[in-house]
């Protein structure tokens, strides 16, 4: 009896034992044809789970088919699970559990998914919600209106939102008050806007994103904002469909009047690494500039105050300037680490890469390159400019492959310059 004492105090005060309920989750990949993956998030009653304890479970049948910690994605400050699910046939279920390391206690999930061979669900941005109990899936904003100033009026749909504010509002810095679904979060270019505090421009329509607490729903929202109409105020506006980066040239601007204009001259406009092509007359109100770069990098296009003049004899104020950069320079990959295993020559089922390309780049997914021996590959984005590959499940094989991008015009630049053709690395398997 003593000796059962002794061990319970020596546990007590040096504050370690072993947990009672953790799971020794693990699977044999090779016991299985096809797999899936999941980019996941974890949690208990309300709380994400953050800790390297956390494990999550997949299992099919009531057998384990994949297990996957988390993993801290610096630039959405949030935790991920990168879950691979093994299998041999199609439209199996998929079933979790949860095991919460800092308290201990594993937790069966309601939520299920269907085993669909090689495909990849989820992403670090709109991620698997696999929670209990689960959350929160609406994501509308129900009422939108700006700080400090009056909002005349405030129209809100399905997918838009028009305001209309008083005459010489500075629509350049607005800092936005809006009305979300409960937890849901607010995104502009998927940086997240926090109401009556971000500031943003509001002189071109911005699209705002509500992506719902268990990330499943996602809702975009066009904000557009006009001044009062008055009679006496003349008004003129410059702003082109295409995005401040861009591989066109020329490229279209529209300059939009509310009054009939005596006459329109490229003179008339105030243009920086740039020259206007044409000018074309819509009709009384709208005008169609044709802009040119003169190089590649910045350039500009604005309307000095008091340059056009109206019917009426009127002038216009100052309009906004528009920034462009033209780009045709196509991004590429600048390296390549291996980090685990490290070794040349490995019989590994798991090999991990970082790649890192010269700019920030776009469609960089699975199915983007070859994987030689390899069935499963998983592409994780560390930044928009760096991406962790995983390459599982290798079948029998010897000898050196290769990893190469078979489809470079999916991977494309801000501008929307395709990746120039690149073989990534090199890798022998014994």
């Amino acid at each position: 009896m003593r000796f059962y004492v002794i061990l319970f105090l020596s546990c007590f005060q040096i504050g370690v034992c072993f947990s009672q309920n953790n799971p020794l989750w693990s699977v044999d990949a090779n016991k299985y044809q096809y797999s899936m993956t999941l980019t996941t998030t974890l949690n208990i009653n309300g709380n994400a789970l953050s800790s390297s304890k956390d494990r999550v479970a997949a299992f099919i049948d009531g057998e384990v088919r994949g297990v996957a910690k988390l993993t801290y994605v610096a630039s959405r400050d949030k935790y991920v699970a990168y879950l691979v699910v093994f299998a041999n046939t199609n439209s199996k279920t998929v079933n979790f559990k949860l095991y919460d390391g800092v308290n201990d206690a594993v937790t069966t999930l309601s939520k299920t998914v269907q085993f669909a061979i090689d495909s990849s669900i989820g992403s670090v941005f709109q991620s698997i919600s696999l929670a209990s109990p689960p959350l929160k899936k609406e994501a509308i904003i129900s009422n939108f209106y700006f700080k400090d100033i009056q909002t005349l009026s405030s129209k809100i749909t399905t997918d838009s939102i028009h305001l209309v504010v008083p005459i010489r509002t500075d629509i350049t810095k607005l800092t936005a008050n809006f009305t979300v679904s409960n937890s849901a979060n607010v995104y502009v270019n998927r940086v997240v806007q926090k109401t009556n505090t971000t500031v943003q421009n509001y002189a071109t329509p911005i699209t705002f994103e509500v992506l719902s607490e268990d990330e499943a729903t996602l809702n975009s929202y066009v904000v557009s904002v006009k001044y009062q109409p008055t009679e006496t105020e003349f008004t003129a506006y410059l702003f082109s469909p295409v995005n401040e980066f861009s591989n066109q040239n020329p490229l279209q601007v529209v300059l939009n009047v509310n009054s009939k204009l005596t006459s329109l001259e490229v003179r008339d406009f105030l243009l920086e690494n740039a020259i206007i092509q044409s000018i074309k007359k819509e009709d009384e109100f709208n005008y169609l500039i044709n802009l040119v770069a003169k190089t590649q990098g910045a350039y500009s296009i604005s309307l000095p105050k008091n340059t056009l003049l109206t019917e009426q004899n009127k002038t216009n104020p100052t309009t906004e300037k528009l920034d462009f950069i033209f780009d045709t320079i196509r991004p590429h990959l600048i390296s390549i680490e291996r980090v685990a295993p490290t070794e040349e020559y490995t019989n590994s089922n798991r090999l991990e890469f970082l790649a890192t390309f010269s700019e920030e780049v776009f469609g960089f997914f699975p199915g983007s390159i070859s994987s030689g021996p390899f069935n499963n590959v998983v592409i994780a984005p560390i930044t928009n400019k760096t991406y962790k590959i995983l390459l599982l499940d290798a079948t029998a094989f010897s000898g050196r492959f290769f990893i190469e991008i078979l489809d470079s015009g999916s991977i494309t630049d801000l501008a929307g310059n395709p990746l120039r053709n690149t073989t990534l690395t090199t890798s022998n398997n014994d």
